[in-house]
């Protein structure tokens, strides 16, 4: 029943620009269970406000910030994050996490890292676009490629 009631409340949530309307959609936050949706789970406010400044851009597109400082104040502002130089040249910004895979895995091959025989491990269940390009570069490269199952028990990732 509760998640049902979130479907409902979610779905039938008013569609306006009034973000108190749209934060009150959901208002009993303990009722709410995500269950490995995190692509359906409520944005976080900072990332909503990030959304209306996108949309006050683009009703007036000739005060939109120049991609590259964009980009360049994000690869600051993570490079700070991580501890990496602070210039943030050491980040690259791609357009999707498969499409970083993809790059790593052939670059991986390409540079001689990736050999015959080596093995290649990726855990179970991971989305199909993160592992068609680890079979890809197996296949190139005559290495292979293992899957770790699920442990059986609590004992995590490590044990298995």
């Amino acid at each position: 029943q509760m998640l049902v009631k979130m479907i409902t409340t979610t779905i039938a949530a008013p569609t306006t620009t009034d973000t108190t309307t749209i934060t009150s959609s959901i208002t009993n936050r303990a009722e709410i269970a995500y269950f490995n949706n995190a692509g359906k789970t409520e944005i976080p406010p900072s990332v909503k406000q990030a959304g209306f400044q996108c949309i006050e851009y683009e009703s007036q597109p000739w005060n939109v910030p120049s991609p590259d400082d964009t980009a360049n104040d994000v690869r600051k502002q993570f490079s700070a994050i991580i501890h990496a130089n602070p210039t943030g040249e050491d980040i690259a910004i791609v357009p999707s996490t498969s499409f970083a895979l993809t790059m790593a895995a052939h670059n991986l091959y390409r540079t001689g890292l990736i050999q015959k025989n080596n093995r290649i491990l990726i855990l179970q269940d991971e989305m199909s676009s993160e592992v068609y390009c680890w079979q890809e570069v197996c296949h190139l490269s005559g290495a292979y490629l293992d899957i770790v199952p699920h442990p059986l028990q609590d004992g995590g990732w490590t044990e298995a």
